[in-house]
Formats: C-alpha cells, sequence, structure tokens
C-alpha cells in the first residue's frame, strides 16, 4: 500500500493519544454516548444508503459496464464537458451515491488503467459529493424540516460540480472517439461474492471512521475547542460553532446550523460541498493503493464549497 506518509514527531502523536485516553476514562458517559451516535450514523444512515451502492458499483465494474456503457456516453459528454464516458461514469456514481463513492470508484477504476492520471487528478476535483439522499433526508427533512431546504442545497452542489467540471474542460485534451466494441463479462457468483467482500470491507472501514470522528467530536465538545475555533469565523457564535464542527464533521454541523435562518442554510451548502475531513478520511482510505495525491482532491472540496455559497446567495431569492 503506498500510504502517504505525515511528519509528526512520534512523541506529539504519542502524547495525544495517551491525552485522548485519559479523557476517555475521565468522561466515559460522553465517550460512550458519542461512540453510539457514530455507531447509529453508520447503522442507521450509511450502511442502507451506501452498501447497496457499494455492491452494485463493484459488480458494474467487474462487468466491464463503465467502459461499454462509456461508449454511449461519450458523445454527449465529450462535446459538453471533454469527459469520455468512463470518466462520466465516476462522476454520475459520486452524484447519486454520495460520499465516498465517486472517489472509490475514480481510483479503482485508475488503478485498473481505465482512465489516466491527468483525466483522476481532474475527476478527483470534482467526483466527490454529499449524495441527494442524504442532502434531502437527513438535512432539508431531517435538521430543517423542510426538503425545500434540501433541494436548494442539492442544486447548489450540482452547481458547483458542474462548473468546475466545466472549467476544467478547457485545459483537457478532447477524448478521443472509442471505435472499439467493449465486451461485458459474464456476470457470475465469483463477481457477486467478490463485490460482497469489497464492499463489506470498504464500509467497516468507513463505520471506523465515522465512529472514530464521532468520539473525537464529543471530545472536542467537552474540551469546548470548538466554542474556541470559533472565533475565527465572523458569524454568530451558533454559527461560527456549526462552521467548526462541521468542517470537522459534516452531519454535526449541519445540525448546529439548523435554524438559524439564511446564513444556516447556506452555510450547511457550504458544508455539504466540503464534506469535512471525516469524510475525506473515508474517502482518501481509497486512494492508498495508488500513486495519487490527495491533494487536488482537497482542493477541489474547497473549490467546491466556496461555490456552493456563490450559488446558494444568487438563488436564495427564487426560492425563498
Amino acid at each position: 500500500m503506498n500510504y502517504q506518509k505525515i511528519n509528526i514527531p512520534q512523541f506529539i502523536i504519542t502524547a495525544i493519544i495517551l491525552f485522548f485516553n485519559a479523557i476517555m476514562i475521565i468522561f466515559p458517559k460522553e465517550f460512550f454516548e458519542g461512540a453510539k451516535n457514530g455507531l447509529w450514523i453508520w447503522f442507521n444512515t450509511v450502511i442502507p444508503s451506501l452498501l447497496p451502492f457499494m455492491i452494485t458499483i463493484n459488480c458494474l465494474t467487474q462487468m466491464n459496464v463503465p467502459r461499454a456503457a462509456g461508449k454511449y456516453l461519450q458523445p454527449a459528454v465529450s462535446r459538453l464537458f471533454r469527459l469520455d464516458g468512463t470518466q462520466a461514469f465516476v462522476l454520475i456514481t459520486g452524484i447519486t451515491a454520495g460520499y465516498p463513492m465517486g472517489l472509490k470508484t475514480c481510483a479503482a477504476l485508475y488503478a485498473d488503467g481505465e482512465i489516466s492520471k491527468p483525466a483522476a487528478y481532474r475527476l478527483m476535483l470534482c467526483c466527490n459529493n454529499a449524495g441527494a439522499l442524504f442532502i434531502l433526508g437527513t438535512v432539508g427533512a431531517g435538521f430543517f424540516g423542510d426538503v425545500k431546504v434540501g433541494y436548494f442545497i442539492l442544486i447548489c452542489s450540482l452547481l458547483s460540480v458542474f462548473t468546475i467540471v466545466f472549467f476544467t474542460g478547457f485545459t483537457s485534451k478532447k477524448p478521443s472517439k472509442d471505435n472499439t466494441s467493449p465486451a461485458l463479462t459474464p456476470f457470475s457468483r465469483k463477481i457477486l461474492s467478490d463485490s460482497l467482500k469489497n464492499a463489506g470491507i470498504s464500509i467497516f472501514y468507513i463505520g471506523s471512521y465515522i465512529i472514530l470522528f464521532s468520539v473525537l467530536t464529543k471530545a472536542f465538545e467537552i474540551l469546548h475547542i470548538f466554542d474556541g475555533l470559533a472565533g475565527f469565523f465572523p458569524f454568530n457564535k451558533e454559527l461560527a460553532k456549526a462552521a467548526a464542527a462541521g468542517i470537522f464533521e459534516v452531519t454535526n454541523g449541519c445540525k448546529y446550523a439548523a435554524g438559524q435562518g439564511m446564513n444556516g442554510v447556506l452555510l450547511c451548502a457550504a458544508l455539504c460541498g466540503f464534506g469535512g475531513l471525516s469524510v475525506h478520511a473515508q474517502s482518501t482510505e481509497f486512494l492508498n493503493d495508488t500513486d495519487l495525491s490527495c491533494l487536488p482532491y482537497l482542493f477541489g472540496k474547497t473549490l467546491t464549497a466556496l461555490l456552493c455559497l456563490f450559488y446558494g446567495r444568487i438563488l436564495w431569492t427564487f426560492f425563498f
């Protein structure tokens, strides 16, 4: 595995871990609730919405469907966005399935030689996004009690993604016409078994990160770190806390921002565009078997968040 090194002195890492363990011992009830909250999010939200996508996308990839379907998608997406069909498949997966499926699919197809390194870096800017189910259900209907808010955030997200795709097309070569006839690999029990195994391992990785960051979020709340970080944001106290928490973990940030009017909705749009450090930890896990750097991905998520704010401010008067 090609794990990227983080040059932090070992004694600092050791001290942080020991301090974290000490806090858990001092506040066992709070950390137990934090872990339960992470487990609840994973079991009740992530597994039902993401695991079926993981299994089916794995099956489709092994059956060579991205390349076969890409031949028919290419005429349209090549003219509009300078994408070939396989790249369009990655983009569609990231928009529909949500974090972290876009980056997972991109990394898998790059590792299989289906997309080039420049194309992979271009896709990393825009292929990993908050899913429609999360935005409409959890954020819109759940936190804000208004599905219209969900549709508003979803439209801002889609506009931001396609803006990046469109403008990066100017620096990309137009894909050559695919004159081949890619053959589909027949579906088999082995393909299903391998897809289930791959999806199962991936979903446990994701669950572990969710629980870890849920516990870390609880530690930050106990130590009032979010309150301290709030001073860096030009909002009122509640929105500042939501921004600080959302950069760390998007779900808690959106929950804190609910009920804060227009600024709360716009902040949620930006947070959904950014994704949060928890999502980035889950997503970049899938780059470890490749030679791809995570920096273009992180730059792309920051740019997406800024574009979500831009489009949100413009579209606000048309929705509310």
